[in-house]
């Protein structure tokens, strides 16, 4: 065997090992939790929320950094800092920023889910998503759809 020869072959099997590494490591990945869309919240029973009379807020998200901006409030730039699944369906997400640490939890591709943020203040409340961002199939909506079970969809007559 040449020399060439050897070099395409451990060429060819560095590329071989390269790619099954990636492929080991890629299907243990999990893309965050999609929250993204327009909410109508209520404070829990003892919680608060961040804006006295706030009845909503708007989730922009990609990939693991969410913008909550909320109805005649704050907007807080935070990141993901960790997901788990504490029950069976049931998703939890960590959610960090300089100042704040945010706490969501409900179930999985779910639209109502229980917020905790601490930081500067406390405020814990329940949000229902009334419009999803993205429908799904990662398609993006150029045209939002309502969240199942929100009332705002269509009924034919």
């Amino acid at each position: 065997m040449s020399r060439a020869t050897g070099v395409y072959i451990s060429f060819f099997i560095a590329l071989v090992a390269g790619l099954w590494a990636i492929i080991a490591v890629g299907s243990r990945l999990q893309p965050p939790e999609d929250l993204a869309g327009k909410w109508k919240i209520v404070a829990s029973s003892g919680g608060s929320l961040p804006v006295p009379d706030a009845d909503g807020m708007n989730i922009e998200q990609s990939g693991r950094f969410f913008e909550i901006t909320f109805d005649r409030g704050p907007k807080l730039d935070l990141s993901l800092g960790s997901q788990d699944h504490p029950r069976g369906g049931e998703v939890r997400l960590q959610l960090k920023s300089a100042k704040w640490t945010a706490t969501v939890q409900g179930p999985e591709k779910g639209d109502d889910f229980d917020f905790t943020f601490d930081g500067p203040s406390r405020y814990t409340f329940h949000g229902h998503r009334t419009v999803r961002t993205y429908v799904g199939g990662g398609e993006s909506a150029a045209h939002t759809a309502p969240a199942p079970g929100s009332g705002t969809e269509a009924h034919a007559h």
